[in-house]
């Protein structure tokens, strides 16, 4: 199991480092650089370096259901990059400030602490990722095959999904400056509830992963079942939890009214499509991915964003001149078509693909 494990971790280290590379580049490309060179400084590869091994070590705790040490290395560097930020960004005593440059220091120094505690934890408790240097940097052609064909996909889908989410921002932003600022302010707000779903959909991949591997097919099956079903009642809770939320606008964010009552339009809009994104999201991560179904997770996840959402916000934003929560109902009509698709593949049960044997 240790060799197994740590053959997966080894096809994993590259992929954070070279999607870290590009997205930088892609950054750079879409936007013009920040002052003082900051994007250029932010580009250096020690940066990638400690998010990737934690990424990878993180996730593969998760796996084998080892979450203590991946939450107290989060907890700690959570909390030191905090304390770090505001000593270094506002100085104290002999410490001067220095602005966004001392964040991104307290940052590089919180993700080196985060990778460390996580490396000698595995290794002191011999964990399944403490794999030797033999085990997790030799290389075969047929695994190298076997591990692209499921991660590619993946790597697509989140590429291309990132590149739609910079676009939404693209539609808002040359719409006009309160449409960028509201859309903004309801992402902040929303993200505070979404994380639930978020680790709702981590922890059922665990769960129907872990039945895939025992041979338990007709138990993943159920599992799916369920989550698709509990997500979208969860989010009518988290709905309760939204709406007072978008009572409090005016006195947590600076700006003006007008922008205000943008943003709680756009929260109604957001209410009413949690349900579907609940689902959505159970469904991308909790059981396609989980059961092996990237390609089809990829074309779910991709195909109405590019082929329907996208081109009806920039029409709406663009070429008709539509207030700014018209665009974002424009943008958000293809979560529940997205429903009708993953139904469909559920009912079929072709998501489950053993990618064990």
């Amino acid at each position: 199991m240790m060799l197994d494990i740590s053959q997966h971790m080894r096809s994993s280290y590259w992929s954070p480092l070279d999607l870290g590379w590009h997205g930088n580049l892609l950054a750079s490309a879409i936007s013009p650089p920040p002052p003082n060179g900051i994007l250029k400084k932010n580009q250096n590869f020690s940066q990638f370096f400690p998010f990737s091994l934690s990424l990878v070590f993180m996730l593969t705790l998760r796996s084998v259901e080892k979450v203590r040490l991946a939450i107290q290395a989060a907890i700690i560097a959570l909390s030191l990059n905090a304390a770090l930020i505001f000593v270094f960004v506002f100085g104290i005593g002999p410490i001067p400030g220095m602005g966004l440059k001392g964040a991104a220091i307290a940052t590089t120094i919180a993700r080196y602490v985060e990778m460390l505690i996580l490396l000698i934890g595995c290794y002191a408790r011999n964990y399944p990722p403490a794999g030797r240097p033999g085990e997790l940097f030799s290389f075969s052609a047929p695994y190298a095959v076997r591990f692209l064909k499921i991660a590619l996909p993946v790597i697509f889908n989140e590429i291309f999904w990132s590149l739609g989410i910079t676009i939404q921002n693209l539609i808002f932003a040359r719409s006009s400056t309160d449409a960028i600022a509201a859309f903004n302010i309801t992402n902040t707000i929303s993200q505070l509830t979404w994380v639930v779903f978020i680790g709702l959909g981590n922890g059922i991949a665990v769960l129907i992963g872990k039945k895939i591997g025992e041979g338990k097919e007709q138990e993943a099956r159920d599992y799916a079942s369920r989550i698709v079903r509990f997500a979208p009642l969860l989010s009518l809770g988290m709905v309760l939890i939204l709406l007072p939320l978008s009572r409090i606008l005016p006195f947590i964010f600076n700006a003006g009214p007008e922008v205000m009552h943008t943003a709680a339009l756009m929260f109604i809009v957001l209410s009413c499509t949690y349900p579907f994104r609940a689902f959505n999201m159970s469904m991308v991560i909790g059981v396609c991915r989980a059961g092996g179904d990237t390609i089809f997770c990829a074309i779910y996840d991709l195909a109405l964003m590019w082929l329907l959402a996208l081109p009806l916000g920039a029409a709406a934003a663009f070429i008709f001149r539509s207030p700014a929560f018209i665009i974002y109902i424009c943008l958000s009509m293809e979560e529940p078509a997205k429903v009708v698709l993953g139904l469909w593949r559920l009912k079929t049960g072709k998501w489950l693909r053993n990618v064990v044997n």
